[in-house]
Protein backbone atom coordinates (compact mmCIF):
# COMPACT_ATOMS: atom_id res chain seq x y z
CA UNK A 1 0.00 0.00 0.00
CA UNK A 2 2.74 2.38 0.79
CA UNK A 3 4.24 1.61 -2.63
CA UNK A 4 1.13 2.52 -4.11
CA UNK A 5 1.06 5.65 -2.62
CA UNK A 6 4.58 6.87 -3.17
CA UNK A 7 4.28 5.91 -6.53
CA UNK A 8 0.95 8.27 -7.61
CA UNK A 9 2.55 10.90 -5.74
CA UNK A 10 6.01 10.89 -7.81
CA UNK A 11 3.46 10.61 -10.80
CA UNK A 12 1.66 14.16 -9.89
CA UNK A 13 4.91 15.72 -8.81
CA UNK A 14 5.90 14.76 -12.44
CA UNK A 15 3.01 16.81 -14.29
CA UNK A 16 3.45 19.09 -11.92
CA UNK A 17 6.90 20.14 -13.00
CA UNK A 18 6.36 19.75 -16.88
CA UNK A 19 3.53 22.16 -16.84
CA UNK A 20 6.19 24.55 -14.77
CA UNK A 21 8.77 23.72 -17.30
CA UNK A 22 7.05 25.15 -20.45
CA UNK A 23 5.24 28.17 -18.86
CA UNK A 24 5.59 31.64 -20.72
CA UNK A 25 5.76 35.18 -20.08
CA UNK A 26 3.58 37.77 -18.55
CA UNK A 27 1.30 39.67 -21.54
CA UNK A 28 2.92 43.05 -21.89
CA UNK A 29 6.38 42.54 -20.17
CA UNK A 30 9.62 43.34 -20.95
CA UNK A 31 10.97 39.79 -21.03
CA UNK A 32 9.69 37.37 -23.41
CA UNK A 33 10.69 33.73 -24.79
CA UNK A 34 14.00 33.25 -26.89
CA UNK A 35 14.84 35.96 -29.26
CA UNK A 36 11.95 38.65 -27.30
CA UNK A 37 14.13 38.72 -24.59
CA UNK A 38 15.56 41.95 -23.46
CA UNK A 39 19.07 42.13 -24.97
CA UNK A 40 21.37 41.07 -21.76
CA UNK A 41 18.77 40.09 -19.24
CA UNK A 42 19.59 37.10 -17.07
CA UNK A 43 16.52 35.02 -16.00
CA UNK A 44 16.22 33.81 -12.56
CA UNK A 45 16.37 29.85 -11.92
CA UNK A 46 16.97 27.13 -9.81
CA UNK A 47 19.07 24.15 -10.04
CA UNK A 48 15.89 21.79 -10.08
CA UNK A 49 14.30 23.68 -13.19
CA UNK A 50 17.73 22.89 -15.49
CA UNK A 51 17.15 18.97 -15.20
CA UNK A 52 18.69 17.57 -18.66
CA UNK A 53 15.37 18.12 -21.09
CA UNK A 54 13.33 20.02 -19.79
CA UNK A 55 13.16 24.13 -20.98
CA UNK A 56 13.76 26.44 -18.37
CA UNK A 57 10.72 28.22 -17.19
CA UNK A 58 10.82 32.24 -18.30
CA UNK A 59 10.51 34.81 -15.63
CA UNK A 60 8.18 37.96 -16.61
CA UNK A 61 10.81 40.44 -15.22
CA UNK A 62 14.90 39.88 -15.66
CA UNK A 63 16.61 39.87 -12.38
CA UNK A 64 18.56 42.73 -12.76
CA UNK A 65 15.83 45.97 -12.06
CA UNK A 66 16.99 49.58 -12.98
CA UNK A 67 15.60 51.07 -9.94
CA UNK A 68 18.33 49.13 -7.41
CA UNK A 69 20.55 47.57 -9.55
CA UNK A 70 22.41 50.54 -10.43
CA UNK A 71 26.32 49.89 -11.46
CA UNK A 72 28.43 52.07 -9.76
CA UNK A 73 31.36 54.01 -12.09
CA UNK A 74 35.58 53.69 -11.76
CA UNK A 75 36.09 57.41 -11.45
CA UNK A 76 34.35 60.32 -9.92
CA UNK A 77 34.36 63.41 -12.78
CA UNK A 78 34.64 66.29 -10.12
CA UNK A 79 34.08 69.13 -12.25
CA UNK A 80 31.48 67.14 -14.23
CA UNK A 81 27.65 69.08 -13.84
CA UNK A 82 24.29 67.95 -14.49
CA UNK A 83 20.87 69.31 -14.29
CA UNK A 84 17.95 66.77 -14.18
CA UNK A 85 14.47 67.75 -14.23
CA UNK A 86 11.05 66.15 -13.82
CA UNK A 87 8.01 67.38 -14.23
CA UNK A 88 4.93 66.16 -13.24
CA UNK A 89 2.32 68.05 -11.79
CA UNK A 90 0.89 70.76 -14.19
CA UNK A 91 -1.71 73.59 -13.55
CA UNK A 92 -3.02 73.81 -17.27
CA UNK A 93 -2.13 70.76 -18.73
CA UNK A 94 -2.39 66.74 -18.07
CA UNK A 95 0.28 64.76 -15.28
CA UNK A 96 2.94 63.38 -16.72
CA UNK A 97 2.64 60.30 -14.19
CA UNK A 98 6.14 58.87 -13.87
CA UNK A 99 8.50 62.17 -14.53
CA UNK A 100 9.72 62.23 -11.19
CA UNK A 101 10.36 58.67 -10.65
CA UNK A 102 12.73 59.08 -14.17
CA UNK A 103 14.27 62.00 -12.70
CA UNK A 104 15.24 60.31 -9.01
CA UNK A 105 16.30 57.29 -10.84
CA UNK A 106 18.39 59.26 -13.46
CA UNK A 107 19.98 61.15 -10.99
CA UNK A 108 21.19 58.13 -9.23
CA UNK A 109 22.59 57.20 -12.67
CA UNK A 110 24.25 60.22 -12.57
CA UNK A 111 26.02 59.89 -9.09
CA UNK A 112 26.91 56.35 -9.23
CA UNK A 113 26.73 54.73 -12.91
CA UNK A 114 28.49 58.43 -14.63
CA UNK A 115 30.56 59.46 -11.77
CA UNK A 116 29.13 62.73 -11.29
CA UNK A 117 29.45 64.60 -7.54
CA UNK A 118 25.75 64.99 -5.53
CA UNK A 119 26.92 68.31 -5.69
CA UNK A 120 27.19 69.38 -9.00
CA UNK A 121 23.79 67.99 -9.50
CA UNK A 122 20.86 70.66 -10.04
CA UNK A 123 18.06 68.82 -9.42
CA UNK A 124 14.60 70.07 -10.03
CA UNK A 125 11.15 68.80 -9.67
CA UNK A 126 8.02 70.13 -11.12
CA UNK A 127 10.11 73.12 -12.23
CA UNK A 128 8.48 76.53 -13.09
CA UNK A 129 9.31 78.36 -16.40
CA UNK A 130 11.25 80.98 -13.10
CA UNK A 131 13.25 77.91 -12.38
CA UNK A 132 14.23 77.08 -16.00
CA UNK A 133 15.50 80.95 -16.67
CA UNK A 134 17.29 80.51 -13.21
CA UNK A 135 19.46 77.60 -14.02
CA UNK A 136 20.02 78.22 -18.16
CA UNK A 137 19.39 81.84 -18.58
CA UNK A 138 17.51 83.90 -20.80
CA UNK A 139 17.10 85.03 -24.36
CA UNK A 140 19.31 88.30 -23.35
CA UNK A 141 21.36 86.68 -20.41
CA UNK A 142 22.52 83.13 -20.66
CA UNK A 143 24.75 83.56 -17.38
CA UNK A 144 22.47 81.54 -15.11
CA UNK A 145 22.99 79.05 -12.61
CA UNK A 146 24.47 76.29 -14.87
CA UNK A 147 26.39 79.01 -15.90
CA UNK A 148 28.03 79.66 -12.33
CA UNK A 149 28.60 76.03 -11.80
CA UNK A 150 30.98 75.09 -14.60
CA UNK A 151 34.43 75.49 -14.60
CA UNK A 152 36.46 76.63 -17.83
CA UNK A 153 38.04 73.80 -19.65
CA UNK A 154 37.32 71.37 -17.10
CA UNK A 155 33.22 70.70 -17.01
CA UNK A 156 31.46 68.33 -19.00
CA UNK A 157 27.69 68.90 -18.65
CA UNK A 158 24.84 66.56 -18.81
CA UNK A 159 21.26 67.73 -19.14
CA UNK A 160 18.16 65.43 -18.28
CA UNK A 161 14.58 66.73 -19.22
CA UNK A 162 11.31 64.70 -18.46
CA UNK A 163 8.34 66.76 -19.03
CA UNK A 164 5.95 68.14 -21.82
CA UNK A 165 7.32 69.63 -24.52
CA UNK A 166 4.88 71.88 -26.74
CA UNK A 167 4.99 73.16 -30.58
CA UNK A 168 4.22 77.15 -31.17
CA UNK A 169 1.56 76.94 -33.67
CA UNK A 170 2.42 79.75 -35.93
CA UNK A 171 6.70 78.66 -36.34
CA UNK A 172 6.57 74.99 -35.13
CA UNK A 173 9.41 75.50 -32.85
CA UNK A 174 9.60 73.56 -29.71
CA UNK A 175 9.53 74.42 -26.25
CA UNK A 176 9.78 72.67 -22.71
CA UNK A 177 6.61 73.25 -20.83
CA UNK A 178 7.23 74.58 -17.01
CA UNK A 179 4.48 72.82 -14.34
CA UNK A 180 2.76 76.71 -14.53
CA UNK A 181 2.61 77.07 -18.32
CA UNK A 182 -0.56 77.08 -20.36
CA UNK A 183 0.75 75.26 -23.32
CA UNK A 184 -1.58 77.15 -25.37
CA UNK A 185 -0.03 80.21 -24.85
CA UNK A 186 3.40 78.69 -24.49
CA UNK A 187 5.47 81.26 -26.51
CA UNK A 188 5.12 83.43 -23.87
CA UNK A 189 5.43 81.23 -21.06
CA UNK A 190 7.07 77.97 -21.92
CA UNK A 191 10.99 77.72 -22.70
CA UNK A 192 11.56 77.68 -26.17
CA UNK A 193 14.39 74.88 -27.15
CA UNK A 194 16.24 77.19 -29.08
CA UNK A 195 16.76 79.42 -26.82
CA UNK A 196 17.95 76.29 -24.45
CA UNK A 197 20.53 75.37 -27.08
CA UNK A 198 21.92 78.89 -28.01
CA UNK A 199 22.58 79.60 -24.57
CA UNK A 200 24.23 76.35 -23.75
CA UNK A 201 25.89 77.13 -27.22
CA UNK A 202 27.61 80.37 -25.54
CA UNK A 203 28.21 79.00 -21.72
CA UNK A 204 30.54 76.58 -24.18
CA UNK A 205 32.66 79.11 -26.21
CA UNK A 206 33.23 81.02 -23.00
CA UNK A 207 33.99 77.93 -20.51
CA UNK A 208 35.10 75.56 -23.00
CA UNK A 209 33.38 72.62 -22.29
CA UNK A 210 34.42 69.12 -22.53
CA UNK A 211 31.15 68.50 -23.62
CA UNK A 212 27.43 69.12 -23.42
CA UNK A 213 24.87 65.78 -23.21
CA UNK A 214 21.26 66.79 -23.78
CA UNK A 215 18.56 64.07 -22.85
CA UNK A 216 15.19 64.67 -23.76
CA UNK A 217 12.07 62.39 -22.88
CA UNK A 218 9.64 64.55 -24.09
CA UNK A 219 7.27 65.21 -27.40
CA UNK A 220 6.61 68.10 -29.24
CA UNK A 221 3.88 67.21 -31.38
CA UNK A 222 1.20 69.08 -29.02
CA UNK A 223 -0.22 65.59 -28.03
CA UNK A 224 0.10 63.75 -24.69
CA UNK A 225 -0.05 60.35 -23.65
CA UNK A 226 -3.22 61.06 -21.40
CA UNK A 227 -4.85 64.26 -23.71
CA UNK A 228 -4.08 67.06 -25.87
CA UNK A 229 -1.87 70.23 -24.80
CA UNK A 230 -3.41 72.67 -27.15
CA UNK A 231 -7.01 73.26 -26.82
CA UNK A 232 -9.09 73.75 -29.67
CA UNK A 233 -5.98 72.54 -31.45
CA UNK A 234 -5.26 69.75 -33.36
CA UNK A 235 -1.94 68.58 -32.70
CA UNK A 236 0.57 70.30 -34.67
CA UNK A 237 3.79 68.38 -35.88
CA UNK A 238 6.96 70.03 -35.83
CA UNK A 239 9.77 68.44 -36.36
CA UNK A 240 13.12 70.03 -33.66
CA UNK A 241 16.05 71.51 -36.34
CA UNK A 242 18.65 69.00 -35.97
CA UNK A 243 21.21 71.95 -36.56
CA UNK A 244 20.06 73.61 -33.25
CA UNK A 245 23.63 73.56 -31.47
CA UNK A 246 26.98 75.14 -32.88
CA UNK A 247 29.26 73.31 -31.12
CA UNK A 248 30.76 70.24 -32.24
CA UNK A 249 31.18 68.41 -28.79
CA UNK A 250 27.65 68.31 -28.39
CA UNK A 251 25.07 65.05 -27.83
CA UNK A 252 21.04 65.20 -28.11
CA UNK A 253 19.31 62.15 -27.46
CA UNK A 254 15.25 62.80 -28.01
CA UNK A 255 12.85 60.03 -26.88
CA UNK A 256 10.83 60.86 -29.82
CA UNK A 257 10.80 62.32 -33.45
CA UNK A 258 8.38 65.77 -33.67
CA UNK A 259 5.65 64.26 -34.27
CA UNK A 260 5.16 61.38 -32.21
CA UNK A 261 4.01 60.96 -28.76
CA UNK A 262 6.61 59.85 -26.52
CA UNK A 263 4.69 56.53 -24.39
CA UNK A 264 4.98 54.97 -20.43
CA UNK A 265 6.02 51.66 -19.46
CA UNK A 266 3.38 51.37 -17.14
CA UNK A 267 4.66 48.53 -15.54
CA UNK A 268 7.71 49.34 -14.46
CA UNK A 269 6.63 53.39 -13.74
CA UNK A 270 8.47 54.99 -15.85
CA UNK A 271 8.89 56.65 -19.06
CA UNK A 272 9.23 53.90 -21.77
CA UNK A 273 12.46 56.29 -22.88
CA UNK A 274 14.03 56.97 -19.96
CA UNK A 275 13.85 53.04 -19.25
CA UNK A 276 15.51 51.74 -22.21
CA UNK A 277 17.78 54.50 -21.56
CA UNK A 278 18.77 53.67 -18.15
CA UNK A 279 18.28 49.82 -18.95
CA UNK A 280 20.77 50.37 -21.93
CA UNK A 281 23.41 51.84 -19.33
CA UNK A 282 23.04 48.84 -17.24
CA UNK A 283 23.25 46.12 -20.01
CA UNK A 284 26.51 47.94 -21.51
CA UNK A 285 27.86 48.04 -18.41
CA UNK A 286 27.22 44.54 -17.39
CA UNK A 287 28.07 43.20 -20.74
CA UNK A 288 31.56 41.58 -20.77
CA UNK A 289 32.48 43.80 -18.16
CA UNK A 290 33.05 46.74 -20.51
CA UNK A 291 35.63 49.22 -19.44
CA UNK A 292 34.06 52.04 -21.47
CA UNK A 293 30.82 52.96 -22.61
CA UNK A 294 29.37 55.31 -25.03
CA UNK A 295 26.72 57.01 -25.89
CA UNK A 296 25.92 55.63 -29.15
CA UNK A 297 26.24 52.19 -27.86
CA UNK A 298 23.10 53.57 -25.17
CA UNK A 299 21.37 54.78 -27.73
CA UNK A 300 21.82 51.47 -30.47
CA UNK A 301 20.03 49.43 -27.32
CA UNK A 302 17.32 52.10 -27.26
CA UNK A 303 16.76 52.01 -30.73
CA UNK A 304 16.44 48.78 -31.62
CA UNK A 305 14.09 48.24 -33.45
CA UNK A 306 13.59 44.66 -32.38
CA UNK A 307 14.16 44.83 -29.01
CA UNK A 308 13.81 48.26 -27.77
CA UNK A 309 11.72 51.46 -27.73
CA UNK A 310 10.32 51.37 -31.43
CA UNK A 311 9.24 47.44 -30.86
CA UNK A 312 7.92 47.88 -27.55
CA UNK A 313 6.08 51.08 -28.23
CA UNK A 314 4.39 49.33 -31.06
CA UNK A 315 3.88 46.31 -28.88
CA UNK A 316 2.53 47.93 -25.53
CA UNK A 317 0.98 50.93 -26.27
CA UNK A 318 0.24 50.29 -30.38
CA UNK A 319 2.25 53.83 -31.41
CA UNK A 320 4.83 54.58 -33.42
CA UNK A 321 8.23 56.20 -31.73
CA UNK A 322 11.51 56.49 -32.66
CA UNK A 323 14.49 57.56 -30.52
CA UNK A 324 16.71 60.25 -32.08
CA UNK A 325 20.56 61.13 -32.05
CA UNK A 326 22.22 64.10 -33.34
CA UNK A 327 25.96 64.89 -32.56
CA UNK A 328 28.64 63.15 -31.68
CA UNK A 329 29.43 60.24 -29.62
CA UNK A 330 31.12 60.27 -25.92
CA UNK A 331 32.17 57.96 -23.07
CA UNK A 332 29.22 58.17 -20.28
CA UNK A 333 30.86 55.63 -18.25
CA UNK A 334 34.52 54.43 -17.31
CA UNK A 335 35.25 51.50 -15.18
CA UNK A 336 39.34 51.94 -13.48
CA UNK A 337 40.73 54.66 -11.65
Amino acid sequence: MAKCILLCLTFVSAIAFGQTATGSSAPGSLMSPAANQLPGAKLPGSPAAERPGTTRRVIAKPILNIDEDIPHAGRQLRNAVAVIIGNRNYKYAPSVDYALNDASVVKEYVVKAMGYRPGNIIYLQDATQGDLIRVFGSETDFKGQLYDYVRKGLSQVFIYYCGHGAPDPATKEGYLVPVDCDPSHVVLNGYSLKTLYSNLDKIDRVKQLRHITVVLDACFSGAAVNGTLLANVSPIYITVDKDVMASPNTTIITSSTGDQVSGWYDAEKHGLFTYFFLKGIQTEINSDHLNTVTAKQVFSFVDNGVNGVPYWSRRLNGRTQTPTFYGTNWVIYRGGK
